[in-house]
């Protein structure tokens, strides 16, 4: 069975799940208005589908500016650009504010996580993205797909282990989330994430497994939302590709740790000896 069709095909008794999982995420962006008391909002784009989702919503809703972070030619500014003309034509003209971003940009935000304690170099590139949006954007409210990932079943090793989902969302809200309101505070900025408000972690913690990861396709259910949403099929169907390899981030990591001459994994312990 082909991919758009195992979407498509939503079981009878989870209808009303999913109906009122499509109806919560919309709530959850529309009242950021309210929540923060703000007309003016960023999002952190990739172009990707969970960014997508947020986007498609936001744009009803809020008028956002989408931000995209990546070296020049990284995959991450084609998926937003074509992403962004797919869903609303030349109407989102004027809103992309591409940042494309050199090795200096990524020194510097790593300097920055090295004072802030962090040591773990994954973590470090997924968040470099971040910081820049952050340190960029004009708006003080920031929109970000955080969440969709633990919680729907984004990552591949979960195809394998399902389990660790649950294991990796408790990382999310003790480390990461705690991590980048940090960075946040750093440019008196907000993170505002629709996928964590507790309404909809209620429902996707009561989704089946099956509807997570299933046959190879991960993130079934916000496929499946996206279906529902009348998103274009390019979007829905379109596979993860993690920030720091999209944006080209780790790519640049590798290179620095290379002038100077040291592995990977001992670059922020480096860079905080430095500092």
């Amino acid at each position: 069975m082909l991919m758009m069709d195992i979407i498509k095909n939503i079981p009878k008794d989870l209808e009303s799940i999913y109906g009122n999982l499509v109806e919560t995420l919309e709530a959850s962006v529309k009242n950021l208005r309210e929540i923060y008391h703000t007309k003016d909002f960023g999002i952190a784009f990739s172009g990707g589908l969970d960014s997508s989702l947020l986007g498609y919503l936001a744009m009803k809703y809020l008028n956002p500016t989408f931000y995209v972070v990546g070296f020049e030619h990284s995959k991450d500014i084609e998926n937003a650009i074509e992403s962004l003309s797919l869903m609303f034509g030349e109407d989102y003209a004027g809103r992309l504010k591409v940042i494309k971003i050199t090795d200096d940009y990524v020194l510097e935000a790593l300097k920055v996580f090295s004072k802030l304690g962090l040591e773990d170099v994954l973590t470090a590139s997924f968040e470099v993205p971040l910081y820049i949006v952050l340190k960029h954007s004009d708006e003080k409210v920031i929109i970000s797909g955080q969440g969709a990932d633990e919680l729907f079943g984004g990552y591949m090793k979960y195809l394998k282990d399902p389990t660790l989902m649950e294991e990796d969302f408790k990382r999310l809200l003790e480390v990461t989330i705690t991590f980048e309101d940090k960075l946040a505070m750093l440019f008196q900025k907000t993170i505002a994430r629709p996928y964590l408000s507790e309404e909809i972690i209620t429902i996707a913690k009561s989704l089946p497994i099956k509807e997570k990861v299933y046959k190879g396709i991960r993130k079934l259910a916000l496929r499946r939302v996206a279906y529902l949403l009348g998103l274009p099929e390019e979007i829905i169907k379109r596979e993860k590709k993690a920030a720091q390899y999209g944006s080209g981030v780790m790519r640049s990591m590798r290179r620095i740790a290379k002038s100077l001459d040291i592995d990977l994994r001992d670059l922020l312990k480096v860079l905080s000896n430095e500092s």
